[in-house]
């Protein structure tokens, strides 16, 4: 097993999320897999070239102490896979690293994750 590098923890969930490579482009319908107040791990139908820009954007449920919050936050595509077993509908795997995810939305991110994380 390798040694985890992660900056910040993940949180692995399964929420409907919507990514554009474009200001002008239509938003797609994507699939967060994983969260992190660093990044995120998507499933996507349309491929991404490694250093494609995106904007991606979720909404995050409500929690015991939060509302539910939209989050929107520009992207750089790090890494991509299939997706094993093959998902017609959605047969691209990618690793985003947030660029401007910072301030309150930041906080937000974090604190969900953590409380993902440790069932608080």
């Amino acid at each position: 097993m390798g040694i985890e590098r992660r900056l910040h923890p993940r949180a692995i969930v399964r929420f409907q999320a919507e990514l554009r490579t474009d200001p002008t482009a239509e938003w797609q319908d994507v699939l967060l897999l994983d969260l992190s107040a660093g990044g995120a791990g998507v499933q996507a139908g349309t491929p991404l070239a490694t250093g494609a820009e995106v904007a991606l954007r979720f909404r995050l449920p409500s929690t015991g102490s939060e509302g539910e919050t939209t989050i929107e936050v520009r992207a750089l595509m790090v890494r991509s896979a299939a997706v094993v077993p093959p998902d017609l509908s959605r047969p691209y795997l990618f690793g985003l690293h947030f660029l401007d995810l910072d301030g309150e939305p930041f906080e937000v991110v974090r604190r969900f994750v953590w409380n993902h994380v440790h069932g608080s």
